[in-house]
């Protein structure tokens, strides 16, 4: 069952059991507010009538207690006016035997049977649909004792009882169409939030993560749509990455297959042509050093693979080193291989301690460092950037220490790189310059290892480049400075 319809009903059946409730009690109170005020009007017209007889009953001289019916007819018609002389009034003897009716009390018999001279009292009786009050009380005439009973009827109490009653259940009825109708428009816009997230809910379980909620407020449904929008929010985001890395993985899976592919053609193309035929020792040797070449770099990319796939389950091996000394020791190791080709290196390294992991720092630096050499292409060419073949050529390795941070750039003058190029470097086996980086040996995976690498560490590798003016990459760590 809906929601709304269990607030409909649950609402009309209170509204029911409330107001038939709350009716009955106050019409049983008005029935018996006017039951007492009858009974007491009909005990005090017994009481006067009672009162007329005992004190003629006095005064009366004893010869005339013989005739009681004329004693009585004669006080009572004294007593009643003519438009009292309808109340239906019967005197009796000790023996219930009839002295005395008005012609009134004609269609009634007494309703009191036994009753001492002590007892007086009323009793309500019901006939053909009508209600009537019998009131008795007892008198003394000489030596006996007489009963005097009145009639009062009281049907139109009852008749305005069932009255008030069908006009009661009429308004029930009433009051509950209008109410159920209020209720159920109530119920509905009280639930428009909760269908509304219900349907966000089933788009959302489609696959429709961008959907939301509709509902604001300081209510519980309000509240409820809102944490609804951001868990939204939250998935929405969570899914995002998830194709993300479903993306990068597919990418990835597609990338590591064709580096795999193309030095094994080349390996198997070569020593098929060795294998199948007589070659000149030229031709020989060349397709021994492709083969060899080719292995290489199958061996270079086992061995990247293999640190990607250490980094993410390895536990660092941290000590504290001077920054200075570690940075100078590494730039002095790569020197010699920049040099060779046509690149300068300058060393601006200001001294700190710093807490790392060596040989993954190590490894860190290295590739910066090699991969802003590959940055000016193969000595002797065209640099796409837009220099001359042979022009300057630097990378510049700078270390300082900044608000508690140690800070190192590696900078270089190569051909840059555009905006979208730069968001996506750190993706294993992407490349900026695919054919380059092939000749090189590379396949794509030294910035990802460095980010990595930089994530153990707890700091951030940063990038700033601009095509044709050069590449900035920084590195920050946490460190101390030393006292001099």
């Amino acid at each position: 069952m809906k929601f709304s319809w269990k607030i409909f009903l649950t609402t009309i059946l209170i509204v029911c059991c409330t107001f038939s409730i709350g009716g009955m009690i106050l019409m049983s109170s008005w029935l018996q507010q006017f039951l007492e005020r009858e009974i007491q009007f009909a005990e005090s017209q017994n009481m006067m009538l009672n009162g007329a007889l005992r004190t003629a009953s006095r005064l009366l001289p004893p010869e005339d207690y013989r005739d009681i019916h004329a004693v009585a007819e004669r006080v009572l018609s004294s007593v009643l006016d003519k438009s009292r002389e309808q109340v239906p009034v019967q005197v009796a003897d000790e023996e219930e035997r009839s002295l005395y009716q008005t012609p009134a009390f004609a269609g009634y018999e007494s309703a009191f049977q036994d009753v001492s001279e002590q007892q007086s009292g009323y009793v309500i009786l019901s006939e053909d649909g009508g209600y009537r009050i019998h009131f008795i009380s007892h008198w003394k005439l000489g030596s006996g004792v007489y009963t005097l009973e009145t009639v009062r009827d009281i049907t139109g109490v009852f008749e305005t009882r069932d009255a008030q009653y069908r006009l009661f259940i009429r308004l029930t009825v009433g009051m509950t169409c209008i109410t159920g109708v209020l209720v159920l428009l109530l119920s509905k816009w009280l639930t428009k939030p909760i269908r509304s997230l219900s349907r966000a809910a089933r788009k959302m379980a489609k696959g429709d993560y961008g959907v939301r909620a509709l509902g604001k407020g300081q209510d519980e449904v309000g509240m409820l749509a809102e944490d609804f929008n951001r868990m939204a929010e939250a998935l929405e985001h969570k899914m995002d990455q998830l194709k993300e890395a479903l993306r990068r993985q597919e990418e990835f899976s597609g990338s590591f297959a064709h580096e795999v592919k193309t030095p094994l053609t080349s390996i198997m193309g070569y020593a098929d042509m060795l294998r199948s035929r007589e070659l000149p020792q030229e031709i020989r040797l060349q397709a021994a050093d492709t083969i060899f070449r080719e292995s290489r770099r199958l061996e270079a990319l086992s061995f990247k693979l293999l640190d990607l796939m250490v980094l993410k389950n390895r536990e660092l091996a941290m000590e504290s080193v001077g920054a200075k000394t570690f940075l100078e020791e590494i730039s002095s190791f790569i020197r010699p291989s920049l040099e060779q080709r046509g690149i300068g290196l300058s060393a601006d390294i200001e001294d700190a301690g710093i807490c790392i992991d060596v040989v993954l720092f190590r490894t860190l630096i290295l590739n910066l460092l090699e991969n802003a050499g590959q940055a000016f292409g193969e000595s002797g060419t065209d640099d796409p950037g837009g220099k001359p073949a042979g022009g300057e050529r630097f990378i510049r390795l700078v270390g300082r220490y900044h608000q508690e941070r140690y800070r190192i750039t590696v900078s270089d003058n190569g051909k840059g790189m555009r905006p979208e190029e730069l968001a996506r470097i750190t993706e294993a086996f992407y490349r900026v310059d695919k054919a380059r980086a092939r000749t090189s040996g590379g396949a794509g995976l030294g910035l990802a290892i460095c980010s990595l690498i930089v994530e153990a560490h707890r700091g951030t590798l940063s990038f700033e480049s601009e095509a044709g003016r050069g590449t900035d990459v920084t590195v920050s760590i946490g460190g101390g400075k030393d006292e001099e």
